[in-house]
């Protein structure tokens, strides 16, 4: 090879191996900041899912610790943890170097805590401390507290070898608890989380804010950084919370994904909003967080031109006036409230705002939920294919050529439902409501709707028993 080939040969190859370099060092960066993006992140979740667990729904530490975060990060791994408890507060750390600090504040849950922390009104309780008596029965309804009990000796939280961790089972029929089992270390006290049964109650506050007049469910979305000419400033909140902003959002739980960024935003309720218009709003339905927490947001500063927060209006006109009185709103850091997924209540709080729909939304003679509010749960948002209302999951599928996954219950059946299987299911037909709670791994929370179905079923027959007795005692009466 001539010297002048060698030459150009040796110059040819050094774009290539300094482009390698390049690309290894582009690659290295990269892997960096991934890393420290999602060591970040899950810091975040996890103290601020300690810190909640802990300090505002006051379950016992060692649960918190020991169970409830592995089960919900679902990771071979966990960031180590510094409780405070003197200061109420949670440091994450991963690798020693990565560190984040949840604070727990009263009457606003946790939130990350740092020096862009905003100062919050002071919270005071409008809710009465002690708990209003229930009316239990506990007797007459033999086969339904059969059906609790074997599902709990199946799949309770104590029994290790399933995965659906059953913690709470509460069964109402006409107003009246009729049967109710808990698994330890839960109980009637302790309160639980909602995961997205949150957007049930978030809907339910603006309904009551409609009604009151404070706020316009369909008026556009109070969003400061949509001016008039922004295309999405036609986005109601009626819009919001029936999930058709037409906002491009991705519900992914992926380290990257869009509802893991959510999670971790200091202002949940701006994350989407300068997300593209995809479709227009009100046409295209899809489940989102996102969604929520915008309407959370709008809720925040709407009841802020009353002089109101968040958690003293739900206090004064919903949880106080049905005596719901452990319920804590989670909110971000920003002081909003997390619409998508962080309320906390004991069981039987949550069978509170259950009953409350299950009565049409009247309370003790009281109206509380708008009438109109309740009456648009029967129909559906048509995209949503029969399934979806106001933060409420529909069972009207069967119209649309859908197989909807409460299929075997009642049409008439509508539910909150949350992550891991949390539900409250309302059946107005069979006049019952169910509560059950858990940290159940798989869509359908250890098959829920089949055994919402075996207790409908075992009160369906003790009525028709009861029938029967009723009709053999009138022709007795005739002889």
């Amino acid at each position: 090879m001539s010297t002048i080939a060698k030459a150009l040969g040796a110059a040819g190859s050094h774009p290539y191996r300094y482009g390698a370099i390049t690309v290894a060092l582009a690659l290295a960066i990269w892997v960096t900041w991934q890393a420290q993006s999602l060591g970040k992140t899950l810091t975040i979740v996890a103290s601020d899912l300690v810190c909640t667990q802990f300090f505002a729904a006051q379950q016992p530490e060692q649960q918190v610790v020991g169970r409830e975060l592995p089960l919900l990060l679902n990771l071979d791994f966990l960031p180590r943890l510094e409780i405070d408890h003197a200061n109420e507060s949670v440091v994450a750390t991963v690798a020693g170097l990565i560190a984040t600090t949840s604070k727990h504040r009263p009457g606003y849950g946790c939130a990350t805590f740092d020096d862009l922390a905003p100062e919050l009104p002071q919270y005071v309780s409008q809710l009465d401390a002690t708990r209003p008596p229930w009316d239990v029965v506990t007797e007459g309804y033999p086969a339904v507290q059969a059906a609790v009990a074997d599902r709990f000796r199946q799949y309770g939280e104590s029994n290790t070898d399933n995965a659906v961790n059953l913690r709470a089972l509460i069964v109402m029929h006409r107003g009246k608890i009729v049967a109710e089992q808990y698994d330890a270390p839960f109980d009637v006290d302790m309160r639980q989380a909602s995961f997205s049964m949150a957007k049930s109650v978030n809907a339910t506050l603006f309904a009551l804010a409609d009604g009151l007049g404070l706020i316009d469910l369909d008026a556009p979305a109070r969003v400061p950084e949509w001016k008039a000419d922004n295309p999405r400033a036609r986005i109601t909140n009626r819009h919001l919370i029936d999930m058709v902003s037409g906002l491009d959002y991705r519900e992914d739980y992926s380290p990257t994904g869009d509802t893991v960024a959510l999670m971790t935003a200091r202002d949940r309720g701006a994350y989407i909003v300068n997300h593209a218009l995809v479709a227009e709003p009100g046409q295209r339905w899809l489940y989102s967080d996102a969604d929520s927490n915008t309407a959370s947001r709008s809720l925040r500063l709407g009841l802020a031109e009353h002089g109101m927060t968040t958690v003293g209006f739900a206090e004064k006109y919903l949880f106080g006036p049905i005596g719901a009185n452990s319920v804590v709103l989670g909110h971000d850091q920003s002081g909003s409230f997390v619409g998508s997924s962080l309320v906390y209540a004991t069981p039987r709080d949550w069978a509170k705002l259950g009953q409350l729909y299950l009565q049409g939304g009247v309370w003790d003679g009281r109206r509380i939920v708008p009438e109109a509010f309740v009456a648009k749960l029967q129909e559906p948002v048509p995209t949503s294919k029969g399934q979806y209302r106001q933060g409420m999951w529909l069972n009207y599928g069967k119209r649309y050529g859908e197989d909807s996954r409460a299929m075997n219950l009642p049409e008439d059946a509508f539910y909150f439902g949350g992550y891991l299987g949390q539900f409250v299911v309302i059946v107005p037909s069979s006049e019952i409501v169910i509560v059950r709670l858990g940290a159940s791994r798989g869509e359908d929370g250890g098959n829920f709707y089949n055994e919402a179905q075996a207790f409908i079923e075992a009160l369906h027959d003790l009525a028709l028993s009861n029938a029967a007795l009723a009709r053999r005692m009138a022709v007795s009466s005739l002889e």
